[in-house]
């Protein structure tokens, strides 16, 4: 039996400020004019809430926490509040061992610059997490242009978009001697000498539903470098890097339910064009013929990307819209509400007897299942070795029809190839 189920999906990055909302909330900049002025009065478990603007000047860059365990965040996401260190300094800086809670949510930080470590964000033995924020332009000259995480951050990076960094290790994100999950990152464009993501001195590494594209490095580890290490990547797109997509000295590795191309081995791992909507604008969500998210709308695209309800079957896909195939999607958008559309269809073809053909031909008979979820009346055509079994045959919503099909081969067969086409939904 040969089961195909087609689906289609991509993901939207929901965001609410309600998410990490503690105790007293700090309003900049209505009641404190600057950011390190707000986090300065807090206590631990307080909350500093962002109006929309841009942030600038050294009260509103390298931010501080201190010993303070609290959340920093905007009002309306990362688009509507800027943090911009104007080629300066960095945007965030925390070491506070015993921090496992605070959270920097909803902010974007631009032409960050820095001499030491962690061009947007510094990390140095602090573990928050890091949610919804896009880090662009920023440069250290040693590692991290993004991000850089060391001695014991173990922190969590969350649907953040990291674009067009730089460093001399690690352009997006560089790893040293820390556990840490990259979930749902857009990660494209960033270069270095050594990857665009580095996990390096002993870290362990989840990558998990993220696109890693696009990005370069002028020695080795273009997508990702992993040193002596742990790293895991499931259903991810890692594609369009330069030199490689994913270099290992002697880390463990483990990838899975991920498109990478030149291929890598690994459970469910595939090696075919990603189909984004329209990278050259800067959209990686997945083509869908049954419709990708366009910026407010969905809408359907000429392709349909091979890593719709491509992922782990095992991982959550509730956050995706219907219509959705029962199945992650990999990617950035996967498990999101951005998450790109599926078709309800499954077909089961059976061979039922008949092969091998005789010399003089004879006929092949199997069944045909056809299941549609969808709402509109969809057409299939079968096939079998190229010879068309039934062609232009009606499915309508909530079918679950059984066909008992034969052909008729006038030649001498082997053996049997089955495979189907689908139409549109018919208007």
């Amino acid at each position: 039996m040969r089961r195909f189920l087609i689906i289609l999906g991509i993901a939207l990055l929901s965001y609410s400020t309600t998410d990490y909302v503690y105790a007293t909330i700090f309003h900049v900049p209505g009641v404190y004019p600057t950011i390190q002025e707000a986090v300065d009065a807090t206590a631990n478990g307080d909350t500093v809430l962002i109006a929309d603007g841009t942030y600038t000047g050294s009260n509103n860059t390298n931010i501080y926490f201190g010993y303070h365990e609290i959340v920093v965040m905007s009002e309306n996401g990362s688009e509507n509040c800027i943090v911009d260190c104007e080629g300066n300094t960095r945007g965030f800086h925390l070491d506070n061992p015993n921090d496992t809670t605070s959270v920097i949510q909803g902010i974007q930080i631009i032409n960050g610059d820095n001499v030491s470590e962690g061009g947007g964000i510094f990390l140095n033995g602090a573990s928050p997490t890091i949610r919804d924020c896009f880090i662009s332009n920023c440069t250290s000259t040693v590692n991290g242009g993004g991000v850089s995480l060391v001695n014991n951050s173990n922190s969590d990076l969350v649907e953040c978009q990291l674009i067009g960094n730089s460093a001399n290790g690690g352009g997006a994100i560089y790893c040293s001697g820390s556990d840490v999950n990259i979930i749902n990152n857009l990660i494209v464009g960033n270069s270095a000498e050594n990857g665009g993501v580095v996990v390096d001195n002993l870290s362990s590494v989840n990558i998990t539903n993220s696109t890693i594209v696009e990005n370069t490095a002028s020695s080795l580890g273009g997508g990702i470098y992993a040193g002596d290490d742990y790293l895991t990547i499931k259903n991810c797109i890692v594609w369009n890097n330069y030199p490689q997509q994913i270099y290992v000295t002697s880390a463990t590795t483990i990838v899975t339910f991920s498109n990478i191309e030149e291929g890598w081995e690994g459970e469910g791992n595939i090696n075919t064009d990603p189909f984004f909507v329209d990278p050259a604008n800067g959209d990686y969500h997945l083509q869908s013929i049954y419709g990708s998210y366009h910026g407010g709308a969905w809408l359907p695209d000429p392709n349909h990307s091979p890593c719709i309800d491509a992922g782990d079957p095992d991982s959550d896909y509730s956050n995706e819209p219907e219509q959705n195939g029962g199945c992650i999607n990999m990617g950035a958008y996967g498990n999101t509400e951005e998450a790109s559309k599926s078709s309800w269809f499954i077909v089961e073809i059976t061979y039922v007897s008949g092969s091998p053909v005789p010399p003089g031909g004879g006929n092949l008979f199997f069944d045909v299942l056809i299941e549609y979820l969808g709402l509109e009346p969809i057409d299939y055509d079968a096939w079998l070795d190229g010879y068309n079994i039934r062609t232009w045959k009606s499915c309508y919503g909530g079918a679950a029809i059984i066909y008992k099909l034969s052909t008729r081969l006038d030649h001498k067969s082997s053996g049997y190839v089955l495979s189907y086409t689908l139409g549109l939904p018919r208007r």
